[in-house]
């Protein structure tokens, strides 16, 4: 595969939808041009953001100077990238209600890996998590959300009113794709082994 391959939005967007297609090793990025697409807006700061942004191109990183402006992510309904939550304030992410797809093609960090498509670390006030409309998600690690030195009571509402901690499978529920760990355990359960190495590149 060539070194500069690239992806554009829009197909990603063919394969999110077509739940057929798993994409767990995708070596590629996301191609430049992608930003010129309609309704799309590109990761900044979020005190910047858009407000009525649907599709956003980036990494979203959201520390305690962030946390003001989390409205803004009310409309969304795409991010290509990565979300994270990192040392806020926040009592409880209630405001994703919109996001269907989230789609990272991995951030590499030494030592560790590739990123979670989604991480929850550090938030000493947060009690809810929700993302209640959330369709299919693409992460290049097994583990596709991350909670980490998050306080006891969500933890707990993780595992008994949500269910982020079931075992993301394939489209014949058959096969595990992704887990959510908390605190570097599963919490649905399931063995971080548990998993068919499904690949389209490498």
């Amino acid at each position: 595969m060539p070194k500069q391959f690239c992806i554009t939005t829009d197909e990603m967007e063919n394969f999110m939808i077509n739940r057929n297609v798993f994409l767990k090793t995708l070596k590629v990025y996301y191609c430049n041009d992608s930003i010129s697409t309609a309704n799309l807006c590109l990761s900044e700061d979020l005190s910047t953001l858009k407000s009525n942004c649907v599709k956003i191109l980036g990494d979203i990183e959201i520390t305690w100077y962030e946390a003001k402006y989390v409205h803004k992510l009310s409309n969304v309904k795409w991010i290509f990238g990565t979300l994270e939550f990192e040392s806020t304030d926040l009592v409880s992410i209630d405001f994703l209600n919109n996001l269907e797809y989230i789609a990272s093609l991995g951030n590499y960090r030494e030592n560790q890996g590739y990123q979670e498509a989604i991480v929850v670390t550090n938030n000493q006030n947060l009690t809810k998590f929700d993302i209640p409309n959330l369709k299919n998600v693409r992460s290049p690690s097994s583990v596709w959300m991350y909670f980490r030195m998050n306080p006891p009571a969500l933890n707990k509402y993780l595992i008994e009113e949500t269910s982020i901690c079931n075992p993301y499978k394939d489209v014949s529920n058959e096969t595990n794709l992704y887990v959510a760990t908390i605190d570097g355990e599963s919490c649905g359960g399931t063995s971080l082994n548990d998993f068919e190495d499904k690949t389209l590149f490498r």
